[in-house]
């Protein structure tokens, strides 16, 4: 796994030695980011399941001015302090301005217990990724977007980024929480994955 563009384009990220997550694909990453990139730079973005932050590290290499990883799996998150690790010691001898070690925060703790501390820490993000297990019980998933709807995190005119099974949306109870957005949100798929776009 590696960095797709940017600053650190080519750059190998650490992952664990057995298969314990679903990282984020490059093509799924690629449609991402081709969908950010004409207002990512600058911005404050959340990464949430951050897994060894193939999604978070990917928006600092394009531009994001601050990058928030959320990830509750210890194994997992020795992964990612070593990935944020090499990309700033990396800033410092690439010729460009070093990255400050704030502008990067990592969260080792679960999400559901990350999200009102954020808020009330203060943390606001014009752009909040979101990469649960697809395993996730969809009220779960449904839970995850009112957290995100209520609390105060999401800047206003941002956008929450939530990435699951394409199967997820003809989930009655998934549709339930859908339905109460005022706007139909947008979904764009590619292969088994669906990004769904939540607008503040």
């Amino acid at each position: 796994m590696y960095i797709l563009a940017g600053r650190f384009k080519g750059r190998r990220l650490s992952v664990p030695a057995n298969r314990i997550l679903r990282p984020t694909t490059g093509l799924l990453r690629k449609a991402l980011f081709d969908l950010l990139a004409p207002k990512l730079d600058g911005t404050a973005f959340l990464d949430l399941y951050a897994g060894v932050g193939s999604v978070g590290l990917e928006a600092l290499s394009r531009g994001a001015g601050r990058i928030t990883l959320v990830e509750g799996n210890p194994r997992v998150g020795e992964c990612l302090r070593e990935n944020i690790r090499i990309l700033l010691e990396a800033s410092h001898r690439d010729g460009g301005e070093p990255i400050a070690p704030d502008r990067v925060d990592f969260w080792p703790r679960p999400v559901e217990k990350s999200l009102a501390r954020l808020a009330e820490a203060g943390y606001r993000y014009r752009f909040i990724f979101a990469d649960p297990p697809y395993r996730t019980d969809p009220k779960e998933f449904g839970a995850l977007f009112l957290s995100i709807k209520n609390l105060p995190l999401l800047e206003e005119g941002g956008l929450f980024i939530l990435q699951h099974d394409r199967h997820l949306l003809k989930d009655p109870r998934f549709q339930k929480t859908l339905a109460t957005e005022a706007a139909p949100p947008e979904s764009r798929h590619y292969g088994a994955s669906t990004l769904t776009l939540f607008y503040a």
